[in-house]
């Protein structure tokens, strides 16, 4: 058989299925945003979801993660994993023709210039969200993801992204893009944390939920770390929000304090690397969060009683003092 060919009939299969899901869930995903950032963001929102070139490519990582999971549907889908690896086994070996690596990157619509399939697939193996230079002072965000092997726990997340992240400059032909939390391991804990949220939202109200993005689930390398930022987030959520929303990224942080929240950010991407932390330096952090707290507290950043009502919610016990 031929597995560039057999490949590309896949690809035209899924890529009809992702199309088709994407377009079934867009409206709710906007209503799931909406309710978690607020009804006054709603078409900032719907504008961005609506506009982003959602794009798909063949991701060994995700197809590798779909093996193992793959448990109640036995070897149903073996068959289709394998023709992938087949095909993923030819790559590495340097035997895929220009028209056959074409394959990897699907349904794009990007300017042959704009991207190098080999750099691309030597550098990615992961869905991801970016933004691309298009005509002089233009430009388009793109989410990139894993044909077959994908959920919405993904699709979430790189929205999310999109939402996070705004060019605010463009020096000769480099686009300006700041981070709100300052480093991609830190950001990418938070984004996952809120995409955990608007996911519960999603799935709380009963959206449809299309098999094509519920037929994997894949273990977030960023969900063991929420441990980390939880206590932050809970103590700025509302500032989170409308930072993100607003793209103000300088509420946030002169609200937590510019230097406490560089290096919280900085542990937090730390710990990360080291897989965890000690008790000491857990404490720590912990402690930090309660400095950016007091500090947030004398300027008046925060809503302390729907802080307070949070925290009763999730089971503590919180007695005003005054």
């Amino acid at each position: 058989m031929n597995i560039a060919k057999k490949i590309k009939e896949l690809n035209k299969k899924y890529i009809k299925e992702l199309d088709i899901a994407l377009k079934v869930v867009k409206p709710y995903l906007i209503k799931a945003f909406t309710k978690f950032y607020g009804k006054e963001y709603e078409g900032a929102i719907s504008n961005t979801i609506n506009k982003i070139s959602f794009n798909y490519f063949i991701s060994k990582s995700y197809l590798e993660a779909a093996y193992s999971y793959k448990g109640v549907y036995g070897k149903r889908y073996n068959k289709i994993l394998n023709y992938y690896f087949k095909f993923l086994d030819r790559l590495e070996d340097d035997s895929l023709s220009i028209d056959e690596l074409g394959n990897l990157l699907l349904k794009n619509g990007l300017d042959k210039e704009q991207i190098d399939l080999y750099n691309f697939y030597n550098v990615l193996d992961m869905p991801f969200f970016t933004i691309l230079k298009k005509g002089d002072l233009n430009y388009e965000k793109y989410i990139f993801l894993s044909i077959f092997a994908i959920n919405l726990d993904v699709v979430i997340h790189e929205i999310n992204h999109a939402l996070m992240i705004e060019v605010v400059a463009l020096v000769d032909d480099f686009l300006v893009t700041p981070q709100l939390f300052l480093y991609v391991e830190s950001e990418e804990i938070f984004n996952d944390f809120i995409t955990s949220k608007i996911l519960d939202i999603y799935l709380n109200e009963n959206y449809p939920l299309p098999f094509s993005l519920n037929r994997f689930t894949f273990q977030s390398e960023w969900e063991q770390h929420f441990y980390l930022i939880d206590l932050f987030y809970y103590v700025f959520e509302q500032v989170i929000k409308k930072s993100i929303m607003t793209k103000n990224f300088n509420l946030l942080w002169n609200y937590a304090g510019t230097y406490d929240f560089k290096l919280f950010c900085f542990l937090v991407q730390k710990y990360y690397f080291n897989k965890g932390c000690s008790e000491d330096e857990y404490q720590a952090l912990l402690d930090l969060v309660f400095k950016m707290q007091n500090h947030a507290l004398n300027i008046k950043a925060l809503d302390y009683d729907a802080y307070f009502k949070e925290l009763e919610n999730k089971g503590y016990l919180v007695r005003k003092l005054n």
